[in-house]
């Protein structure tokens, strides 16, 4: 109970830093570019983590290998100039493959979803959250895609914990 409480607070307090924060996006591309399309392949391909923590170990030992290997596809492909708020957008591709692949790991070590998810959350939370928030605030704002990548519960208790900022696109001239 306390457990889910705490949670419950988390998710709010995601929600309302979220609510005023405004990104500042440097982008070399544009909606309907290769890598924009891209990301919109991979913002369905993600879909099923949307309740990762309600699916079995056999499904997401399935479904997470293959999105792992997009987003190092994606990584390689970002421009190496776009930024979210000064960070590199490769770079939160990279951390977000490196998270992926961590609850890959910890599922090959315990049947318990609801265990690996919590262990990757206290491990690499705060940082796969962070890269997410960027990464989602790049693909709607520059790739017009919707949510590109589901955040992972830490338990059975599924919350949304989405970003919901505004951004604000600074396009460099050349």
């Amino acid at each position: 109970m306390g457990r889910a409480r705490w949670l419950a607070g988390f998710a709010l307090v995601a929600i309302l830093a979220g609510c005023g924060a405004s990104a500042v996006i440097k982008s070399t591309t544009a909606a309907g570019s290769p890598f924009c399309n891209h990301i919109s392949a991979f913002a369905t391909q993600a879909a099923p983590l949307n309740d990762a923590a309600g699916e079995s170990r056999t499904a997401l030992l399935q479904v997470l290998p293959p999105i792992v290997s997009t987003l190092q596809a994606l990584q390689k492909e970002a421009p190496n100039a776009d930024t979210v708020n000064t960070k590199p957008l490769s770079a939160d591709i990279a951390t977000m493959a490196r998270v992926m692949q961590d609850l890959i790991n910890e599922m090959q070590t315990t049947t318990d979803v609801p265990s690996a998810l919590a262990a990757v959350h206290t491990k690499d939370g705060q940082a796969f959250t962070d890269a997410v928030g960027r990464f989602d605030d790049y693909a709607g704002t520059v790739c017009k895609v919707g949510q590109a990548v589901p955040t992972l519960p830490s338990s059975t208790t599924v919350v949304p914990t989405g970003p919901t900022t505004t951004a604000a696109v600074s396009t460099p001239t050349t």
